[in-house]
């Protein structure tokens, strides 16, 4: 058995803690003779940093029931999603609400550019809108390639 201690600050609330890696897995539970092998802020599980939890995709939301969602991200160490799909206007509010606001903590939803826009080449009708998203609470932006 390998066990790798870490010792830091853990997202959301930033509480000093210490968790350790044991076999690949990680648990808080003290392991005897472990030391310490870095100290910083801990992110214990992985962030998916690339997915598409909205409707615009699917014929309604892509996950039913947010809780349950929560719950495999808690059985696969998911510490958080990174969703692409927050489109614009009052569907960037509608996934938003679903998501970021009910669980800040383990959501992040980036705005998408209004694509109509962009091909009408209404650049600051563009901006505004990217913008607009921005004050919504938006975290990042899908750019479209």
């Amino acid at each position: 058995m390998v066990a790798m201690p870490f010792r830091g600050p853990v997202p959301p609330d930033g509480e000093a803690a210490e968790l350790y890696v044991v076999d690949g897995r990680i648990t808080y539970e003290a392991q005897p003779g472990a030391e310490t092998v870095a100290e910083g802020w801990i992110v214990p599980g992985l962030v998916d940093a690339h997915n598409h939890l909205g409707r615009w995709l699917t014929p309604g939301w892509s996950t039913p029931e947010v809780g349950t969602l929560v719950d495999l991200m808690d059985r696969c160490d998911i510490a958080a999603i990174v969703n692409l799909d927050g489109m614009w206007g009052e569907e960037l509010e509608a996934t938003l609400a679903r998501y970021d606001r009910a669980r800040p903590e383990r959501f992040a939803t980036f705005a998408q550019w209004d694509r109509s826009r962009f091909a009408a080449g209404d650049w600051l009708g563009l901006a505004d809108s990217v913008a607009d998203a921005a004050a919504r609470g938006a975290r990042g932006l899908k750019v479209w390639k």
